[in-house]
């Protein structure tokens, strides 16, 4: 994968002939069959006030000044953009409960304008971040996640279980990376400590994941950077990041 190493993961400049089926709803067949593909997202770096961070403990309230700062309103129909986030919060307390968040990385599939972020950020920087992602390459990856999954009970009601065990949350990594064009080196892969944020009261499970992986599949891994990964992706899970050190 070609790259240049910036601020925050994989920044690079890049043709601007983007293969536009990586980030769109289907690849197209040429991208499907072929041994390499083009992707292109940007990453805006927000740097949260002091005076404001205490009031983002919540996640349902982050994600609205995100959308705020970004389309000038509490919601839009281009929320189909499809926002991606992780932010960097303080230590867990005793209960695992994570702390007010300090900045916040934002991921989207077109150019920012970020036209109402005055109002809402101390400040920001904006990167496009562009690559060929080629089969065979070999790749770190990083993502905090919400390791749930759907469970029936006996009556066949669906309902949402937390992975709490290591074991179990290594397992559901490591086949969402599988299902999505990757070989992955299980001795490389670490499972970080469990942790929760908080939306409107509700308990929103987190853990930091690591990997090392070989894509097989370089449209299907392109799609996993842009669609992310897991639930709870408006609470600021989901967002694989490729490190580059």
């Amino acid at each position: 994968m070609a790259e240049r190493r910036g601020e925050k993961g994989l920044v690079g400049e890049f043709k601007n002939s983007i293969c536009q089926a990586c980030v769109s709803d289907a690849c197209s067949e040429c991208c499907q069959t072929s041994e390499s593909c083009l992707f292109t997202v940007w990453h805006s770096t927000l740097r949260l006030g002091s005076w404001e961070a205490d009031r983002f403990r919540d996640a349902a309230a982050l994600y609205t000044h995100i959308i705020r700062g970004l389309h000038g309103r509490t919601h839009s129909e281009s929320d189909s953009d499809r926002i991606l986030y992780v932010a960097a919060r303080g230590w867990p307390d005793s209960a695992g409960a994570l702390g007010a968040p300090s900045s916040v990385l934002v991921q989207t599939l077109h150019a920012p304008t970020w036209r109402q972020a005055e109002r809402v950020v101390s400040g920001y920087l904006v990167q496009r971040v562009s690559g060929t992602i080629n089969r065979g390459d070999n790749v770190r990856l990083k993502v905090v996640a919400s390791p749930v999954v759907s469970r029936s009970s006996a009556t066949g009601r669906l309902y949402r279980q937390v992975l709490w065990q290591e074991g179990e949350c290594r397992n559901w990594f490591t086949q969402r990376l599988e299902n999505s064009g990757c070989k992955v080196k299980a001795s490389k892969t670490k499972v970080g400590e469990l942790c929760h944020t908080s939306q409107r009261g509700h308990k929103v499970p987190l853990r930091e994941l690591h990997a090392s992986v070989r894509i097989t599949e370089p449209a299907r891994f392109a799609s996993l950077l842009t669609r992310g990964m897991g639930r709870n992706r408006a609470w600021g899970a989901g967002l694989v990041q490729v490190l580059t050190n």
